[in-house]
């Protein structure tokens, strides 16, 4: 896969490379998605009530997919994002699959990345 077939659906490549020129500094930035232990911290912190460290979890997802121009995984983190905000841990559990089903394509897509 592309890094334009990785950003089609998920993000704008385009958008990414007015902030970043080089292709291969994308690509390292957006491998970095692969090692990072927010989403996991996010499920964990779901399931145990832990409305703050859901937040803050959240939170980072959302910044990280905003700097990388991910704007699809962005906007499904927010609804999640703003439960959590007001301690709302019920709405946020119920906000979370379309995050989680954005997410994990976005790791499959990044586990096909050339």
């Amino acid at each position: 896969m592309t890094l334009e077939e990785f950003y089609d659906g998920l993000g704008d490549l385009h958008v990414m490379q007015r902030h970043i020129s080089n292709r291969d500094a994308i690509r390292r930035f957006v491998f970095m998605l692969k090692t990072d232990e927010h989403f996991d911290q996010l499920v964990c912190a779901l399931d145990t009530g832990d409305v703050e460290e859901a937040f803050q979890c959240a939170h980072v997802i959302k910044g990280m997919c905003e700097n990388l121009c991910l704007h699809n995984v962005t906007e499904v983190v927010i609804p999640v994002l703003e439960a959590l905000r007001t301690g709302d841990i019920f709405l946020a559990k119920q906000s979370f699959e379309p995050l989680e089903e954005t997410y994990k394509e976005m790791l499959w897509r990044l586990d096909e990345l050339d």
